[in-house]
């Protein structure tokens, strides 16, 4: 188990049990991982989605924050309203959050201009 499947275990645990949970999630409107192998097509994956309340908080792991992780957290959102398994959901407010490890003041400041909840979680 890597270092950031580690950080997302132990900070999971911080979550209400109830919470509905889905982990490493694919996004988008391919099913079909062998088509999209030959169509070239990228499949795109959350590292975590939960249902807090009716509130969808779709979260991307990082030890060391990354300005491309803004970037993949406004393409799951984007995706999020395309995958056929989650149009229950689909008029539920989105929460994007980007939890790491230390403080980057250029990401976090990318962070807020895109609405996005930078936690640094120790």
């Amino acid at each position: 188990m890597g270092p950031e499947n580690e950080l997302k275990k132990r900070w999971v645990k911080t979550l209400p049990e109830h919470y509905a949970r889905w982990f490493s999630v694919r996004l988008g409107e391919i099913h079909d991982k062998e088509f999209a192998r030959i169509k070239n097509v990228m499949l795109r994956y959350a590292d975590l989605i939960y249902l807090g309340g009716e509130i969808i908080h779709i979260v991307e792991f990082k030890i060391k924050p990354d300005p491309k992780a803004i970037g993949q957290l406004l393409a799951y959102k984007q995706e999020f309203g395309r995958t056929v398994e989650f149009e229950p959901y689909w008029n539920n407010k989105v929460n994007l959050i980007l939890l790491t490890t230390m403080h980057d003041r250029v990401v976090e400041e990318l962070a807020e201009k895109e609405n996005i909840i930078y936690i640094i979680y120790k």
